[in-house]
């Protein structure tokens, strides 16, 4: 979903992309979703963030936008393996409860 973005680094749940004035971190789970609303945090450093919609109403993360002259690449990095890190203990427990309800025959 790069929009022309350069991929800096691709994992199975995220793509952090070089956007020419900004880095994206970009969740691969909801990037498909319509985005809901963009906020922006009121710091000094000005990140946008894209929201979709969970089937509960509540805001689901899909990318944010980190200003190459406000944010350093190391944080961005982090935030990047943050998201990955997060994405796959998700994927592991969901993964554990399927494999539970399979072995006493609710699956």
């Amino acid at each position: 979903m790069s929009w022309g973005w350069t991929v800096i680094e691709e994992s199975e749940f995220a793509v952090l992309y070089d956007a020419s004035t900004c880095w994206v971190v970009e969740d691969k789970t909801t990037r498909n979703k319509p985005v809901k609303f963009t906020g922006e945090t009121k710091t000094l450093k000005n990140i946008a963030v894209d929201f979709a919609q969970g089937s509960d109403g509540m805001p689901i993360f899909m990318r944010a936008y980190y200003p190459k002259d406000q944010v350093e690449f190391r944080l961005v990095k982090r935030a990047f393996e943050r998201l990955t890190q997060d994405r796959q203990r998700e994927f592991e427990r969901l993964k554990d409860m399927h494999e539970s309800r399979e072995a006493y025959g609710y699956g």
